[in-house]
């Protein structure tokens, strides 16, 4: 939820927006991630707030035996973004 940063730039702009979401929710960044891996398998890799397309997001990088995928869990309505996926 804190990040130091000299100058915001676009990115960091979208990251504060998620945050906000989340904030607002009353979550941790800790509870979304253990809420959005629950139905998913393999290893968490990174992890990161998103705002787009009027959505804000987290982005999961995931890696299992067979690929490495991103998925992406909406923050305000606490569920995955199906169309938000990445091989």
């Amino acid at each position: 939820m804190k990040k130091k940063l000299t100058a915001l730039e676009s990115d960091d702009l979208d990251q504060v927006k998620a945050a906000k979401v989340l904030i607002s929710k009353g979550m941790t960044f800790t509870e979304l991630v253990k809420l959005a891996k629950e139905n998913q398998s393999g290893y968490l890799i990174e992890a990161e707030l998103d705002h787009d397309l009027a959505i804000s997001y987290l982005e999961l990088k995931l890696l299992n035996v067979s690929s490495k995928h991103t998925i992406a869990f909406d923050i305000e309505e606490l569920r995955p973004l199906p169309l938000l996926q990445w091989d």
